[in-house]
């Protein structure tokens, strides 16, 4: 509870059920300090944390090809280490699951946590690209919508689509199992550069009961990024397709609230492009946003500490 205890001072906390806003004009800033800083040739990337390696690992497409590049931020050195997938599928989403690191677009790799002993172990996964992941016991879902959740059994290299789901086809839609609920938020029809339909939806998944209900955000929300803190949920995104209109924010399952948190960045002129939460940090990796992006964008990973 140390976290929404110390935001609800903050500043606008949404009933996500209702369209009535309460604004809270004494709100404290969390100020973000920089981590370091890489160059892209795209704005996907993904990007977690280990808490026993100290460490953050970001999939990104460098300037190298179409190939994605992995690479481990030891925050206690703050050495590198990096590797280049061997295949060309991109938005790569990133999962660890025991001491092992999945990457997983349409086929799998699985990294030790000092990225080695890469190996392709599932080169079957058609329409993962562009989903996000959510990792649950030996498993890692990705809500789809189209009346399924794909899932990926990492005993058995594995995926299926057995799960129910909300209809309308879904990416970019990040989420978070807690008490074996998936909350899955907002997201997309599809690619930012064919106008998709956005949504404020946030579907919540009974996974024990197989149920689906549903609540909203107060904005629809084109991509959205999501970490587990305690039991509060912080959602981050870009509301707009250009990958623009940033926001901050923490969910709380108990109550259906959503509360945007403010925060040193300029949200307005920045692409939040990932989140993870390590040891009480909250990291967001984000690059400036321009009409027309350049050829190399640098993409800034930077920190707060949660109060």
């Amino acid at each position: 509870m140390k976290y929404l205890l110390a935001l609800l001072p903050f500043i606008c906390l949404y009933s996500c059920s209702s369209d009535e806003t309460v604004v809270n004009r004494n709100a404290q800033s969390l100020n973000f300090t920089d981590v370091f800083s890489f160059q892209a040739d795209t704005l996907d990337l993904d990007m977690i944390s280990s808490n026993s390696e100290n460490a953050l690992y970001i999939t990104y497409s460098a300037d190298n090809g179409f190939n994605e590049d992995l690479t481990k931020y030891n925050l206690t050195t703050s050495a590198q280490t990096s590797v280049t997938h061997p295949d060309i599928s991109g938005s790569r989403q990133i999962e660890i699951i025991g001491n092992s690191l999945y990457s997983i677009s349409n086929d799998v790799y699985k990294f030790d946590l000092n990225l080695g002993n890469g190996a392709l172990i599932n080169n079957n996964n058609s329409g993962f690209e562009g989903l996000r992941g959510v990792p649950y016991n030996d498993a890692i879902f990705f809500p789809m919508g189209y009346d399924n959740i794909a899932s990926y059994n990492t005993l058995t290299n594995t995926s299926q689509t057995t799960y129910n789901s909300f209809a309308t086809g879904r990416t970019r839609s990040d989420g978070e199992i807690y008490n074996d609920k998936l909350y899955s938020f907002g997201g997309s029809t599809g690619n930012r550069n064919y106008m998709p339909q956005s949504f404020s939806e946030i579907n919540i998944y009974d996974i024990v009961n197989n149920t689906w209900t549903q609540q909203n955000l107060p904005f629809t929300v084109f991509e959205s990024f999501t970490a587990l803190n305690i039991d509060k949920i912080i959602v981050a995104g870009n509301t707009n397709s250009a990958g623009n209109g940033a926001f901050i924010g923490v969910f709380d399952p108990s109550l259906n609230t959503f509360t945007q948190i403010p925060v040193s960045l300029d949200l307005n002129n920045i692409s939040i492009r990932s989140i993870t939460i390590l040891n009480n940090d909250l990291y967001i990796a984000y690059a400036d946003f321009l009409p027309i992006m350049p050829s190399l964008i640098t993409i800034k990973v930077v920190k707060t500490v949660l109060p």
